[in-house]
């Protein structure tokens, strides 16, 4: 017992940075908070943090292993993954160029901008951009065994780093969206909201491309 609350106390800081580096979560959820409201960033969040719970579900079970030892299933998963953030990046620059010259709708009891995004579709998106990264496969392989004890049983050691690492993004991108969310009437100006469109579109598809060097540098 006393080495698992260790093992827990080491992983703590290291999944906590794990979690505030920014990367693909980090911008769907910004972009989310600030263009569609707080709430909308929170239901993202939740998506999220449900996509690291499945990635442990995964590891438990065996399947994340399956994966990153099949050329051809890991192959697939980092294509859909690329295809997934090239496609909410093109969209992103879509909706950033309908914008153009465009004023955006305000709600005229709140002043603040009409969401276009329900909270399912925000839960999704969060959600599917976790689980379509093959890095997050890689992590749970690599770096959570680093903070287990093969002498346990290995399920409740993933069960308990992984539900760790889900809180801490659900935790740490709510606030995220609850700050972006209260200074979210600030920015609401269409050329604010235009650029943050099209800023993150071009920044979802720079995680594309990388993520396809990545991969094609796993392939030659």
């Amino acid at each position: 017992m006393y080495s698992q609350i260790h093992a827990l106390a080491l992983f703590a800081p290291v999944a906590a940075l794990m979690v505030i580096l920014p990367g693909p979560d980090f911008v769907l959820i910004s972009r989310t908070a600030l263009a569609e409201g707080r709430a909308r960033g929170q239901a993202a969040a939740l998506g999220v943090a449900c996509g690291i719970l499945l990635h442990t579900g995964a590891a438990i079970i065996g399947l994340s292993a399956i994966i990153a030892g099949s050329p051809l299933l890991f192959g697939l998963l980092t294509w859909a993954g690329i295809v997934y953030l090239g496609w909410i990046g093109i969209a992103s620059l879509r909706q950033g160029a309908r914008m153009a010259g465009s004023v955006a709708d305000i709600d005229e009891h709140t002043s603040r901008p009409v969401p276009v995004m329900t909270y399912g579709q925000a839960f999704r998106q969060g959600f599917l951009t976790n689980v379509l990264n093959p890095k997050a496969v890689l992590s749970f392989l690599t770096l959570l065994p680093q903070f287990m004890s093969h002498t346990a049983p290995l399920w409740p050691q993933f069960l308990a780093l992984g539900g760790m690492l889900s809180l801490f993004c659900l935790v740490w991108f709510s606030t995220l969206s609850w700050l972006l969310g209260r200074i979210r009437r600030t920015f609401s100006g269409p050329v604010f909201q235009r650029r943050l469109h099209l800023g993150a579109g071009c920044v979802f598809l720079l995680c594309a491309t990388l993520l396809f060097f990545f991969h094609a540098g796993r392939l030659f």
